[in-house]
């Protein structure tokens, strides 16, 4: 199950920002620059990690990242492992092209809670059909616009106004609350500062 307790504790435990929370990420709320220590009356005591420890950090992140189960990782790393190319780049993209997370990525939504929040409520619609599950994979070509009768929400009509940054693979229009999947991404414009190397390292124990 995905973990649902406070996310700013999530991104203490990893000492850094995660983007869990938006616009609050953002701002000196943020709890990461407020109270930097781990959560925890010993959390001031960082012990030295082994390399087993690494990798669990490294693969707990990334599903922190995604707001993926084990059991959904697991199964994103085995797939990643039956493709061709290398298994920690074919994983990232997998995570990437999540709809939720593409949501996300263009900018619309302000956190990707919220993004999975829309598509589990069936607010959206992929290639013109309804969709409720937040794990569906985003192809080069795809589109993914807001139903009509949801355009008059205020917080979608909130949203016409922005000017968006999305990556260069994605096409954003605010006004219809539209995304278009030009391509997809290559690996090197899938950013991320996690080495999933020692993501691969641990599944493969």
């Amino acid at each position: 199950m995905r973990r649902l307790g406070p996310k700013c504790r999530l991104c203490r435990m990893e000492g850094e920002k995660l983007f869990l929370r938006g616009e609050r990420c953002e701002s000196q709320k943020c709890a990461v620059l407020r109270r930097g220590s781990p959560p925890g009356m010993h959390g001031k005591k960082r012990k030295k990690m082994t390399e087993y420890g690494r990798q669990m950090r490294a693969k707990q992140k990334l599903k922190k990242i995604y707001g993926i189960s084990e059991a959904q990782l697991l199964i994103y790393f085995k797939k990643a492992g039956r493709s061709v190319g290398a298994t920690d780049q074919t994983l990232l993209k997998l995570l990437e092209m999540r709809v939720d997370n593409f949501l996300y990525r263009s900018g619309l939504a302000d956190s990707l809670s919220q993004a999975r929040q829309w598509i589990g409520h069936g607010l959206f619609k992929l290639n013109g059909r309804s969709i409720t599950i937040p794990s569906i994979q985003v192809k080069g070509g795809s589109t993914l616009e807001l139903k009509a009768k949801h355009g008059d929400k205020m917080i979608f009509l909130k949203k016409r106004d922005l000017k968006l940054s999305a990556p260069v693979w994605m096409e954003t229009n605010p006004k219809e609350i539209k995304i278009t999947c030009l391509r997809e991404p290559e690996l090197k414009e899938l950013e991320t500062t996690l080495d999933l190397q020692l993501v691969v390292e641990y599944y493969s124990r």
